[in-house]
Parts: C-alpha cells; sequence; structure tokens
C-alpha cells in the first residue's frame, strides 16, 4: 500500500496538505456546530423569546393593576385557607399544598427575572455566529457528515502525510519486517515438513497393510513430497508442502501418481484403505459408507 502511495508521491502530498491546511485555518472544536446552533436560534428568536418570557415573568411574578399575579393569588389562597386550618384535616392539607405552590411559583419567578435580565441581542455576535455556522457547513459538505467525520478525516490524513514524508525510511522498515516474518515462516514450514515426512513413513506402511487385506499385497505406495523452486513456493494456513500420492499397482512397474493412473478398481480400494487408516488415528469408532463396494470384488468387500 505504501509503494503504491509513492509511485504519486508528490501530488498526495500536495493534496494531503490542501485539506489539512483548509480544516486545521478553522480551528474545529468536537461539538462546536451544536453549541453554536443553540445559540444561533436563540439569538433568532430573541423578540420571541424576549414577548414570551416578559409575559410570563408579569402574570407569575410582578402581576399588574388590574389583576395580582399568581404568586399573589396563591399566597392569598393560601391565607385564607392557613386561617380555617384548624377547623378540619382536609383545610390544613389545602393550606399547605398552596403554600408549596406559592413557594413553587416565587421560585419560577425569580427564574424569569433572571432570564429577562440576560436578555440581549448582540447583531455583531449574531452575524459572527452565522458565519462560522456557514464555514462548519461546507467543511462538514467537503468531509463530513458530521463534525466528528471531519476532525477523524483530519487525523487520518496528518498521519498518511506523515507516513508519505517519511516514505523512504518507512519503507526500509516494513521491508525489514516483512523479511523477518518470512524467515520465521519458513522456519515454521521447515519444520512443519519434517513432522510430515516423519508421519509419511508410518503412513505408508499402514495403507500397504490395509492394502495387502484388500487383495493388493504387492502393491507399492508412497508419499511424496513436492519441494517447488523458492519463487515458485506456494504458501498457505497449511504450510508450504505439495504432496501427492504415488502407487505402482505390480512389481516392476515405476510409481506414478495415484491421481491420473489408478482403476476404478484400485482407487476405491486405496481410498477404502486410507479412510481406514485416518479413522483409526482419529479414533472414528464407526464409518458410513456409500456404496462403498463399487470396484471391489465380493470376496474383498
Amino acid at each position: 500500500e505504501l509503494t503504491s502511495e509513492m509511485r504519486d508521491q508528490a501530488l498526495t502530498i500536495d493534496i494531503l496538505s490542501r485539506q489539512l491546511e483548509e480544516i486545521r485555518a478553522l480551528k474545529i472544536k468536537e461539538g462546536e456546530d451544536e453549541k453554536l446552533e443553540r445559540q444561533f436560534r436563540l439569538m433568532e428568536n430573541a423578540e420571541k423569546i424576549a414577548s414570551g418570557v416578559g409575559k410570563a415573568y408579569h402574570l407569575v411574578y410582578a402581576g399588574s393593576d388590574r389583576a395580582p399575579s399568581v404568586q399573589e393569588a396563591l399566597r392569598r389562597a393560601a391565607a385564607a385557607m392557613s386561617g380555617i386550618a384548624d377547623i378540619d384535616d382536609r383545610f390544613a392539607e389545602m393550606s399547605r399544598r398552596l403554600d408549596e405552590m406559592f413557594y413553587a411559583a416565587q421560585d419560577a419567578g425569580y427564574e424569569l427575572q433572571d432570564m429577562m435580565e440576560n436578555l440581549e441581542f448582540d447583531e455583531a455576535a449574531f452575524d459572527k455566529i452565522g458565519a462560522r455556522l456557514d464555514a462548519l457547513k461546507k467543511i462538514k459538505d467537503k468531509f463530513g457528515p458530521a463534525l466528528s467525520d471531519v476532525i477523524a478525516f483530519r487525523d487520518s490524513a496528518q498521519k498518511r502525510l506523515d507516513a508519505l514524508q517519511q516514505g523512504d525510511e518507512r519503507l526500509s522498515e516494513l521491508r525489514a519486517r516483512l523479511d523477518a516474518a518470512d524467515r520465521e515462516m519458513m522456519e515454521a514450514c521447515v519444520t512443519l515438513t519434517a513432522s510430515r515426512r516423519v508421519l509419511a513413513e508410518a503412513f505408508e506402511k499402514n495403507v500397504m497393510a490395509q492394502l495387502a487385506e484388500l487383495g493388493m499385497g504387492k502393491v507399492r505406495f508412497l508419499v511424496r513430497f513436492l519441494i517447488p523452486e523458492q519463487d515458485k513456493r506456494r504458501l498457505s494456513p497449511q504450510g508450504a508442502d505439495q504432496v501427492e500420492f504415488l502407487i505402482s499397482p505390480t512389481p516392476g512397474e515405476p510409481l506414478k501418481p495415484l491421481s491420473t493412473t489408478a482403476s476404478g478398481g484400485e482407487l476405491s480400494r486405496v481410498m477404502l484403505a486410507i479412510k481406514a487408516v485416518m479413522a483409526e488415528r482419529e479414533q472414528v469408532g464407526t464409518m458410513i459408507f456409500d456404496e462403498v463396494d463399487t470396484g471391489v470384488s465380493g470376496h474383498m468387500a
């Protein structure tokens, strides 16, 4: 991946540098857009908010010449019930509830008063917030959709830029690590091959013993390991070995690949022998075959 990127290194570095410069110029902060949108919404509705808060304040706390405030009305109601509270428990309970409502209304009045005092519209600040939101929207359209995505892109682009600017050094480091991993892997393959060769000898003897019971006592069976050239090796999670089974059904005949030279009957017997050997090794108690007698004489079956 790094080698591919380095082919167009100069162009990629220029593009990443420009993108990073554009993002950094805004000095973005996580969650900034959400906070500014709330402020903008409040300032955009400043007149409506001032009217609503002012009306609520006068109704709850200040009152007017024509009508008392909610707070005052509750105070009077609580006082009226307090005067008869000792007559009946119901009146005492209602007096207590009206007292609670009075204090709640009083607290709400204080909060509304604070809101009114802090309500102010700064046109310059409003314009500044609007311009900032526009700039953030443009950068989100390019690298978003969310501001967090823009920040993630910035960090990722910086890492890529650093890697490209130190490309040769990074490439040498990666190649050294790859060579070390390759050596370690080949050592594991050599160990695995050696273990397989030991097992192959026992496997050959066991298969020929099974074949003798199947009327093929003179057959030769061999496991051959193909060792490809270094540049043609095919590595997999199973190692580097390529293995094939060779067979010579009659004495004097050369060993040939089982997959291409065995007759149907011979192939059936060899497969049966291999399955029997593997079943013993895997400690399989019972095997079920479908038409296992195909190509096998009645006596051998």
